[in-house]
Protein backbone atom coordinates (compact mmCIF):
# COMPACT_ATOMS: atom_id res chain seq x y z
CA UNK A 1 0.00 0.00 0.00
CA UNK A 2 1.25 3.52 -0.96
CA UNK A 3 1.06 6.80 0.99
CA UNK A 4 -1.87 8.50 1.90
CA UNK A 5 -3.41 11.77 2.86
CA UNK A 6 -5.14 10.91 6.14
CA UNK A 7 -8.51 12.79 7.31
CA UNK A 8 -9.09 15.01 10.31
CA UNK A 9 -11.83 13.45 12.21
CA UNK A 10 -13.40 17.01 13.30
CA UNK A 11 -12.06 19.13 10.63
CA UNK A 12 -12.46 16.40 8.02
CA UNK A 13 -9.43 18.30 5.91
CA UNK A 14 -6.89 15.86 4.69
CA UNK A 15 -4.03 15.59 7.04
CA UNK A 16 -0.57 15.21 5.06
CA UNK A 17 2.67 14.01 5.69
CA UNK A 18 4.68 15.88 8.53
CA UNK A 19 1.81 17.07 10.18
CA UNK A 20 1.50 17.16 13.53
CA UNK A 21 -1.61 15.12 15.13
CA UNK A 22 -3.10 13.24 17.46
CA UNK A 23 -3.83 9.61 16.94
CA UNK A 24 -6.57 8.37 19.27
CA UNK A 25 -7.05 4.37 19.74
CA UNK A 26 -10.46 3.26 19.55
CA UNK A 27 -11.99 -0.10 20.85
CA UNK A 28 -15.17 -1.49 18.73
CA UNK A 29 -18.42 -1.65 21.38
CA UNK A 30 -19.26 -5.04 19.78
CA UNK A 31 -20.59 -5.99 23.72
CA UNK A 32 -21.98 -3.28 24.31
CA UNK A 33 -25.87 -2.55 25.39
CA UNK A 34 -26.20 -0.27 22.04
CA UNK A 35 -27.49 -2.37 19.87
CA UNK A 36 -29.58 0.03 17.90
CA UNK A 37 -28.70 2.00 15.02
CA UNK A 38 -28.91 5.19 17.13
CA UNK A 39 -25.97 6.84 19.39
CA UNK A 40 -27.36 8.79 22.22
CA UNK A 41 -23.92 9.05 23.34
CA UNK A 42 -20.32 10.09 21.91
CA UNK A 43 -18.77 6.22 22.95
CA UNK A 44 -22.01 4.21 21.73
CA UNK A 45 -20.15 2.30 18.85
CA UNK A 46 -16.33 3.08 19.50
CA UNK A 47 -14.76 4.33 22.95
CA UNK A 48 -11.48 5.62 23.69
CA UNK A 49 -8.59 3.15 23.74
CA UNK A 50 -5.14 3.97 25.38
CA UNK A 51 -3.52 7.22 25.77
CA UNK A 52 -3.61 9.65 23.25
CA UNK A 53 -0.81 9.62 21.39
CA UNK A 54 0.96 13.13 20.21
CA UNK A 55 2.85 12.70 17.21
CA UNK A 56 3.74 13.79 12.97
CA UNK A 57 1.69 11.98 10.75
CA UNK A 58 3.92 9.41 8.73
CA UNK A 59 1.86 9.37 5.64
CA UNK A 60 1.23 5.59 5.97
CA UNK A 61 -1.42 5.49 8.62
CA UNK A 62 0.88 5.91 11.24
CA UNK A 63 2.97 8.59 13.72
CA UNK A 64 6.05 9.32 13.79
CA UNK A 65 8.43 11.71 16.53
CA UNK A 66 5.92 10.37 19.31
CA UNK A 67 6.12 12.68 22.49
CA UNK A 68 4.86 10.21 25.25
CA UNK A 69 6.18 7.10 23.93
CA UNK A 70 7.10 5.40 27.38
CA UNK A 71 3.52 6.01 28.86
CA UNK A 72 2.10 4.51 25.16
CA UNK A 73 3.98 1.13 25.23
CA UNK A 74 3.33 0.85 29.46
CA UNK A 75 -0.17 1.11 28.56
CA UNK A 76 -0.17 -0.82 25.39
CA UNK A 77 1.29 -4.31 27.83
CA UNK A 78 -1.41 -3.84 30.28
CA UNK A 79 -4.08 -5.35 27.94
CA UNK A 80 -4.12 -8.18 25.48
CA UNK A 81 -4.12 -7.61 22.04
CA UNK A 82 -4.32 -10.34 19.45
CA UNK A 83 -3.54 -10.62 15.34
CA UNK A 84 -7.09 -12.14 15.40
CA UNK A 85 -10.84 -11.91 16.56
CA UNK A 86 -11.04 -15.81 17.46
CA UNK A 87 -8.94 -18.61 18.19
CA UNK A 88 -8.92 -21.12 15.39
CA UNK A 89 -8.92 -24.79 15.42
CA UNK A 90 -6.17 -24.81 13.11
CA UNK A 91 -4.51 -21.55 14.45
CA UNK A 92 -4.00 -20.38 17.45
CA UNK A 93 -4.30 -16.55 17.62
CA UNK A 94 -1.13 -14.15 18.42
CA UNK A 95 -0.42 -12.19 21.03
CA UNK A 96 1.17 -8.72 20.67
CA UNK A 97 3.94 -7.40 22.62
CA UNK A 98 4.62 -3.70 21.84
CA UNK A 99 7.95 -1.70 22.20
CA UNK A 100 10.16 1.06 21.62
CA UNK A 101 11.20 -0.66 18.52
CA UNK A 102 7.59 -1.93 16.90
CA UNK A 103 5.51 0.96 18.31
CA UNK A 104 5.22 2.61 14.80
CA UNK A 105 4.71 -0.14 13.25
CA UNK A 106 1.89 -1.39 15.55
CA UNK A 107 0.13 2.16 15.09
CA UNK A 108 -0.05 1.48 11.40
CA UNK A 109 -1.16 -2.06 11.53
CA UNK A 110 -3.87 -0.67 13.48
CA UNK A 111 -4.74 0.68 10.48
CA UNK A 112 -3.92 -1.28 7.01
CA UNK A 113 -4.40 -5.10 9.37
CA UNK A 114 -6.76 -6.72 11.90
CA UNK A 115 -5.60 -5.98 15.47
CA UNK A 116 -8.42 -6.89 18.34
CA UNK A 117 -8.91 -6.99 22.59
CA UNK A 118 -8.91 -10.15 24.02
CA UNK A 119 -12.61 -10.05 23.66
CA UNK A 120 -12.91 -10.37 20.11
CA UNK A 121 -13.81 -6.56 19.56
CA UNK A 122 -11.83 -4.55 16.85
CA UNK A 123 -9.21 -1.96 17.67
CA UNK A 124 -8.99 1.32 15.15
CA UNK A 125 -8.08 4.52 14.99
CA UNK A 126 -8.98 8.05 14.70
CA UNK A 127 -6.51 11.50 13.32
CA UNK A 128 -6.75 14.77 14.52
CA UNK A 129 -4.94 18.17 13.64
CA UNK A 130 -2.85 18.78 16.83
CA UNK A 131 -3.60 22.61 17.24
CA UNK A 132 -7.14 22.24 16.45
CA UNK A 133 -7.26 19.34 19.37
CA UNK A 134 -5.42 21.69 21.65
CA UNK A 135 -7.63 24.54 20.64
CA UNK A 136 -11.15 22.80 21.69
CA UNK A 137 -9.66 20.97 24.42
CA UNK A 138 -8.01 24.42 26.35
CA UNK A 139 -11.51 25.74 25.63
CA UNK A 140 -13.36 23.86 28.08
CA UNK A 141 -10.72 23.68 30.59
CA UNK A 142 -10.60 27.39 30.83
CA UNK A 143 -14.37 27.76 30.81
CA UNK A 144 -15.49 29.12 34.09
CA UNK A 145 -17.24 27.27 36.46
CA UNK A 146 -19.40 30.09 38.81
CA UNK A 147 -20.64 27.97 41.53
CA UNK A 148 -17.17 26.91 42.34
CA UNK A 149 -15.76 30.28 41.36
CA UNK A 150 -12.92 28.35 39.38
CA UNK A 151 -12.22 26.93 35.97
CA UNK A 152 -13.30 23.45 34.93
CA UNK A 153 -9.78 22.12 34.79
CA UNK A 154 -8.77 23.74 38.35
CA UNK A 155 -12.20 21.68 39.57
CA UNK A 156 -11.36 18.98 37.94
CA UNK A 157 -8.03 18.67 39.39
CA UNK A 158 -9.73 19.30 43.05
CA UNK A 159 -11.68 16.68 42.52
CA UNK A 160 -9.23 13.95 40.89
CA UNK A 161 -6.66 14.59 44.46
CA UNK A 162 -9.81 14.86 46.70
CA UNK A 163 -10.54 11.20 45.16
CA UNK A 164 -6.66 10.43 45.41
CA UNK A 165 -6.82 11.18 48.82
CA UNK A 166 -9.93 9.08 49.98
CA UNK A 167 -8.58 5.58 48.89
CA UNK A 168 -6.38 4.93 51.35
CA UNK A 169 -9.74 4.61 53.98
CA UNK A 170 -11.71 3.05 50.94
CA UNK A 171 -8.74 0.41 50.85
CA UNK A 172 -9.51 -0.46 54.37
CA UNK A 173 -13.27 -0.87 54.61
CA UNK A 174 -13.39 -4.90 53.46
CA UNK A 175 -17.42 -4.61 53.37
CA UNK A 176 -16.57 -1.94 49.77
CA UNK A 177 -13.34 -4.01 48.73
CA UNK A 178 -15.44 -7.32 48.45
CA UNK A 179 -18.65 -5.95 47.10
CA UNK A 180 -17.12 -4.83 44.34
CA UNK A 181 -14.31 -7.15 43.34
CA UNK A 182 -14.60 -8.64 40.41
CA UNK A 183 -12.51 -11.52 39.99
CA UNK A 184 -11.74 -14.99 40.88
CA UNK A 185 -8.20 -14.63 42.42
CA UNK A 186 -8.64 -15.45 45.87
CA UNK A 187 -5.20 -14.20 47.20
CA UNK A 188 -5.38 -10.66 45.82
CA UNK A 189 -3.71 -7.87 48.10
CA UNK A 190 -6.40 -5.48 49.76
CA UNK A 191 -5.36 -2.97 47.54
CA UNK A 192 -5.26 -5.00 44.49
CA UNK A 193 -8.92 -5.94 45.10
CA UNK A 194 -9.81 -2.38 45.26
CA UNK A 195 -8.81 -1.69 42.29
CA UNK A 196 -10.18 -4.36 40.67
CA UNK A 197 -13.65 -3.37 41.63
CA UNK A 198 -12.92 0.26 41.33
CA UNK A 199 -16.32 0.99 39.03
CA UNK A 200 -19.48 3.26 39.68
CA UNK A 201 -20.16 5.01 41.78
CA UNK A 202 -16.79 5.62 43.71
CA UNK A 203 -15.18 8.62 40.81
CA UNK A 204 -18.16 9.02 38.85
CA UNK A 205 -20.02 10.33 41.64
CA UNK A 206 -16.63 11.86 42.79
CA UNK A 207 -17.02 14.17 39.53
CA UNK A 208 -20.88 14.32 39.27
CA UNK A 209 -20.65 18.01 38.14
CA UNK A 210 -18.49 16.35 34.92
CA UNK A 211 -21.06 14.40 33.78
CA UNK A 212 -19.47 11.64 34.42
CA UNK A 213 -21.61 8.58 33.57
CA UNK A 214 -19.57 7.72 30.58
CA UNK A 215 -16.70 7.15 33.30
CA UNK A 216 -18.60 4.52 34.91
CA UNK A 217 -18.82 2.90 31.62
CA UNK A 218 -15.30 2.79 30.62
CA UNK A 219 -14.22 1.44 34.52
CA UNK A 220 -17.02 -1.51 33.88
CA UNK A 221 -13.94 -3.03 32.56
CA UNK A 222 -10.00 -2.97 33.42
CA UNK A 223 -9.56 0.33 30.72
CA UNK A 224 -7.64 3.49 30.79
CA UNK A 225 -9.40 5.25 33.91
CA UNK A 226 -8.90 2.82 36.01
CA UNK A 227 -5.66 2.31 35.21
CA UNK A 228 -4.63 6.14 34.92
CA UNK A 229 -5.91 6.48 38.53
CA UNK A 230 -4.04 3.65 39.81
CA UNK A 231 -1.00 4.81 38.93
CA UNK A 232 -1.42 8.24 40.12
CA UNK A 233 -2.23 6.45 43.69
CA UNK A 234 0.82 4.16 43.62
CA UNK A 235 3.58 6.77 42.18
CA UNK A 236 3.51 10.30 43.41
CA UNK A 237 6.13 11.36 40.73
CA UNK A 238 3.77 10.62 37.29
CA UNK A 239 0.75 11.89 38.95
CA UNK A 240 0.74 15.04 37.28
CA UNK A 241 1.30 13.60 33.90
CA UNK A 242 -1.33 11.14 34.10
CA UNK A 243 -3.60 13.61 35.58
CA UNK A 244 -3.03 15.45 31.94
CA UNK A 245 -3.83 12.22 30.03
CA UNK A 246 -7.32 11.73 32.35
CA UNK A 247 -8.32 15.24 31.39
CA UNK A 248 -7.03 15.25 27.85
CA UNK A 249 -9.73 11.86 27.51
CA UNK A 250 -12.21 13.72 29.61
CA UNK A 251 -12.31 17.28 27.97
CA UNK A 252 -12.10 15.52 24.39
CA UNK A 253 -15.18 13.76 25.29
CA UNK A 254 -17.32 17.09 26.12
CA UNK A 255 -15.40 18.27 22.82
CA UNK A 256 -17.21 15.17 20.75
CA UNK A 257 -20.47 15.52 22.75
CA UNK A 258 -20.86 19.98 22.33
CA UNK A 259 -19.71 19.06 18.51
CA UNK A 260 -23.05 16.45 18.29
CA UNK A 261 -20.42 13.69 17.40
CA UNK A 262 -18.95 10.35 18.86
CA UNK A 263 -15.52 8.19 18.36
CA UNK A 264 -16.17 6.76 14.43
CA UNK A 265 -13.49 5.99 11.64
CA UNK A 266 -12.91 8.32 9.03
CA UNK A 267 -13.56 8.09 5.22
CA UNK A 268 -11.91 9.16 2.68
CA UNK A 269 -8.03 10.46 0.86
CA UNK A 270 -8.69 14.02 -0.29
CA UNK A 271 -7.12 16.91 -0.46
CA UNK A 272 -7.28 18.39 -3.45
CA UNK A 273 -8.65 21.56 -4.43
CA UNK A 274 -12.37 20.52 -4.92
CA UNK A 275 -12.30 18.94 -1.23
CA UNK A 276 -10.92 22.78 -0.02
CA UNK A 277 -13.79 24.88 -1.89
CA UNK A 278 -16.22 22.37 -0.04
CA UNK A 279 -14.88 22.98 2.93
CA UNK A 280 -15.07 26.52 2.44
CA UNK A 281 -18.80 26.76 1.81
CA UNK A 282 -19.07 24.53 4.85
CA UNK A 283 -17.14 26.96 6.99
CA UNK A 284 -18.97 29.53 5.22
CA UNK A 285 -22.89 28.18 5.76
CA UNK A 286 -21.70 26.88 9.92
CA UNK A 287 -20.59 30.75 10.33
CA UNK A 288 -23.93 31.90 9.08
CA UNK A 289 -26.11 29.76 11.43
CA UNK A 290 -24.16 30.51 14.25
CA UNK A 291 -24.97 33.56 13.79
CA UNK A 292 -28.02 33.51 13.33
CA UNK A 293 -28.47 31.83 16.73
CA UNK A 294 -26.91 34.57 18.48
CA UNK A 295 -29.10 37.27 17.34
CA UNK A 296 -32.33 35.57 17.61
CA UNK A 297 -30.87 34.67 21.60
CA UNK A 298 -29.88 38.00 22.19
CA UNK A 299 -33.61 39.15 20.92
CA UNK A 300 -35.39 36.35 23.14
CA UNK A 301 -32.99 37.06 26.06
CA UNK A 302 -34.16 40.94 25.80
CA UNK A 303 -37.81 39.96 25.70
CA UNK A 304 -37.34 37.69 28.60
CA UNK A 305 -36.12 39.52 31.67
CA UNK A 306 -34.80 36.54 33.55
CA UNK A 307 -32.83 35.60 30.16
CA UNK A 308 -31.41 39.48 30.14
CA UNK A 309 -27.95 38.55 31.75
CA UNK A 310 -24.49 38.30 31.05
CA UNK A 311 -23.69 36.06 27.48
CA UNK A 312 -22.90 32.42 28.62
CA UNK A 313 -19.46 31.38 27.74
CA UNK A 314 -21.15 29.24 25.02
CA UNK A 315 -22.08 32.16 23.26
CA UNK A 316 -19.02 33.82 23.72
CA UNK A 317 -17.44 31.30 22.10
CA UNK A 318 -20.00 31.72 19.31
CA UNK A 319 -19.30 34.94 18.59
CA UNK A 320 -15.91 35.23 18.92
CA UNK A 321 -16.19 32.95 15.79
CA UNK A 322 -17.35 36.36 13.51
CA UNK A 323 -13.90 37.88 14.02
Amino acid sequence: MGDWYETDFLSHLHIEGGEPVVMILMRQQQYSRHKSHACCNPYDKYEAFGLPIHGKYNEYGSVTDIKNTDDIIKYLNTVELYDSEYEDEDEERKKIKVSEENLEDFLESVCQEDIYSEQGELITRMFINERLYNLLIDNYKSRASRRDNCTYEELFDRKCMHFLESIPEAIKNTHVCQSRVQTTEPDLSREEQYFRGLAYPNFSNTLEEFHSAWLSDFMKRDDIVRYLLEQMYRDEAVKETYLGYLKELVFFQYVLESMRSGYLVTSGTGGDLREMLLQKILAEYILTRCNEYVKNWREESIDDSTDNQILSDEVTAILWLRH
